[in-house]
């Protein structure tokens, strides 16, 4: 369990930076889907679409309700941080999870597809994981440096 000291009361840190990290879960798999399948229709997951689209974003969706369910039930406890920094942190560490994971499985290891199909393939595929990355150091930078508050 990670605890936070604040003069005389121990602020938990893991039930925010789990929900946190459920949410920008889950925001990040709709995020991928309206942005690059949606609104730029670089991608699909599998090239049939309809139905897998829809299994993908309705299971990213239930991610995200399940983080606002652990939010929810972790403010309830008055010891549980009430940090901003500390839940955008975890937010965007998140986020991150789930670009990295994708990038690396979908786009490096099983070849599904690839973020936008065409000569320069391996280069978006390569920046969108530098992207990832990218979230991943920044996330962890934020939770790392909430201090005692």
């Amino acid at each position: 369990m990670t605890r936070l000291h604040s003069m005389s009361t121990i602020w938990l840190r893991g039930p925010l930076i789990r929900a946190g990290a459920m949410i920008g879960l889950g925001f990040g798999g709709l995020a991928d889907a309206a942005v690059f399948r949606h609104l730029l229709q670089w991608h699909r997951l599998i090239p049939a679409g309809g139905m897998a689209d829809g299994v993908w974003l309705g299971g990213f969706l239930l991610v995200l309700v399940i983080g606002l369910g652990m939010l929810w039930n972790g403010m309830r406890n008055p010891l549980v941080s009430r940090s901003n920094r500390l839940l955008a942190g975890s937010v965007i560490l998140g986020m991150g999870l789930f670009a990295a994971t994708k990038a690396l499985l979908f786009h490096h290891v099983l070849q599904l597809h690839n973020l936008r199909p065409g000569p320069d393939r391996l280069v978006w595929d390569m920046t969108y994981l530098l992207g990832a990355f990218a979230l991943l150091g920044l996330g962890w930078l934020l939770i790392r440096r909430t201090g005692w508050q």
